[in-house]
């Protein structure tokens, strides 16, 4: 029960309302090349990429090996994983308030599937997030920032002798 709110407390912190943030996205859709190694593991292993930004965004409900399965099962079986990468773009939009845009998410994705990955990816790098690094990785330097400065010495001591 600790574990859990623990955990649900690490989430209200890491997400801000989108007030906070700029409005618009940070980076485009075709500025791959500004994380050239992202766009690597993207062009050939795109569940790897979409599997961390499903993780971030689902505030680790969703591991990023299950989702980068779940991905890759869609590609192999029907051949077109947008149908379900699409919808993580649209919790990423709503979540920053973004512009959908230069089109709708699914038609992003269907036209441009390896680039959308790569844009929201970076978009989440830019706003404090950091995909590679995993949702337990993040809860936890979070939670040791706090420990940090969350204690506070004693303003005055003495020693007495005895």
């Amino acid at each position: 029960m600790y574990h859990a709110q623990e955990s649900q407390q690490y989430s209200q912190q890491v997400i801000c309302p989108p007030q906070q943030y700029q409005q618009g996205w940070y980076t485009g859709l075709f500025d791959c090349l500004d994380d050239p190694i992202n766009a690597i593991i993207t062009l050939f292993c795109p569940c790897v990429t979409f599997g961390q930004v499903a993780e971030m965004l689902d505030n680790g409900g969703t591991s990023c090996e299950t989702a980068g399965c779940i991905y890759t099962a869609i590609a192999l079986i029907i051949a077109c994983p947008c149908i379900y990468s699409c919808t993580y773009r649209t919790k990423l939009r709503i979540r920053y308030g973004l512009d959908e845009s230069p089109a709708s998410d699914c038609v992003t994705h269907l036209c441009c599937e390896y680039c959308a990955l790569c844009q929201e990816y970076r978009e989440l790098n830019y706003r404090g997030l950091n995909p590679s690094a995993g949702w337990m990785n993040i809860s936890r330097n979070q939670s040791m920032h706090q420990q940090q400065h969350g204690m506070v010495p004693p303003q005055y001591q003495t020693m007495r002798q005895r």
